[in-house]
């Protein structure tokens, strides 16, 4: 009798573990790919709206040390060329735009769903369970079976607190078994010396030990599995993060996108195109103007040097001595008041008016 105790208990240790395993591996897989699907969510809602972001920072930025550029530039080519590439590139706007459009479409579909789903969270979550989660990793279908009611009676009991928990349960059985065997083999300490003269490796295992270090590991995996330790992680992941910051984050990205592309976008490329305009049309009249008035003063000041010019007479024979007054030879000067030039009429100066 006490043989067919041990017997039976070791078998069900043995039946327990490889459950205990097959469940906690296909609940560890289907937690990485809950993270892998976040991680991609998170791609999809963080990373994915910095695409046309970062394209409207670096033209607006490009925009506006054109125009800086184009301002303080007294040459009207930098202008007229930003001016011409602006007109070149004119439908690279319409595509950042519609991108931008587009975006925010996908996350207003996106914000829907999430809120939909999580009017009731929990049930949707056991229903997704239920639906989704299905044993496998053994060959016998009872095995199965076995492993997808326990995932989710699991869901059901960390999620609504109802049922027992299958995973505690199997865990609390191995312990058990284990103390059953650890009792039956003090009950027959006598025979393991007799069974260590006929196989001297039996001796060599302390039984003892080997039974408080599964019974330790069996209760702290049971403690592990407490629902005050699960449910905090599950309440953060999808109360906290899924059904409140995800949908409020979204919102704010269509706000944001929409803002930037239907609004300040359009804005500044007509903005920059007008005063690019602007900006020609002064410049060629008044910084044009300049220049030539200042090629003027260049010459004028060469001329002023030969405007006056002392040139003594001739001289009389050598027969007789005589005085001859010098003569000043001036250029006939223009009724503006210089020299050689006519008057010129000057360009407005400012673009603005």
């Amino acid at each position: 009798k006490m043989v067919h105790e041990v017997g039976f208990a070791t078998k069900s240790i043995v039946t327990n573990v490889d459950r205990l395993h097959r469940a906690v591996y296909i609940l560890s897989s289907k937690i990485t790919r809950l993270l892998w699907w976040q991680l991609a969510h998170d791609v999809i809602v963080i990373v994915v709206p910095l695409i046309p972001m970062a394209i409207e920072v670096i033209a607006t930025v490009g925009t506006m040390v054109i125009g800086l550029v184009a301002f303080y530039s007294p040459k009207p080519t930098i202008a007229e060329r930003a001016l011409a590439g602006l007109a070149r590139r004119a439908p690279l706007f319409s595509v950042v735009i519609i991108l931008s459009t587009i975006l925010a479409g996908f996350y207003v579909h996106a914000a829907i769903v999430t809120s939909k789903f999580c009017e009731n969270v929990d049930a949707n979550v056991i229903g997704y369970a239920k639906n989704s989660w299905h044993g496998y990793g053994s060959r016998d279908p009872k095995d199965n079976e076995q492993t997808t009611e326990d995932l989710r009676g699991a869901a059901r009991f960390y999620v609504s607190g109802l049922d027992s928990n299958p995973i505690e349960y199997v865990v609390t059985t191995i312990q058990s078994n284990v103390l059953t065997v650890s009792e039956l083999r003090n009950a027959s300490i006598a025979f393991e010396g007799l069974a260590g003269q006929f196989c001297p490796a039996v001796a060599k295992v302390n039984a003892d030990l080997v039974a408080a270090e599964m019974i330790g590991t069996a209760e702290k995996l049971r403690q592990k599995l407490l629902p005050r330790v699960i449910y905090p992680y599950y309440d953060e992941v999808v109360h906290h993060i899924y059904c409140t910051v995800y949908p409020s984050e979204m919102f704010t990205l269509i706000g944001s996108t929409l803002l930037m592309a239907m609004l300040m976008f359009p804005v500044l490329a007509i903005t920059l195109y007008v005063d690019l305009r602007r900006m020609v049309a002064f410049k060629r009249g008044h910084f044009g103007s300049l220049n030539d008035e200042e090629e003027d003063d260049d010459d004028e000041s060469y001329e002023e040097d030969d405007s006056y010019s002392y040139r003594p007479a001739a001289k009389s024979s050598q027969t007789y001595t005589h005085k001859t007054p010098t003569t000043v030879v001036v250029k006939p000067k223009d009724p503006s008041g210089r020299p050689g030039r006519p008057p010129k009429a000057h360009a407005p100066r400012t673009f603005l008016a």
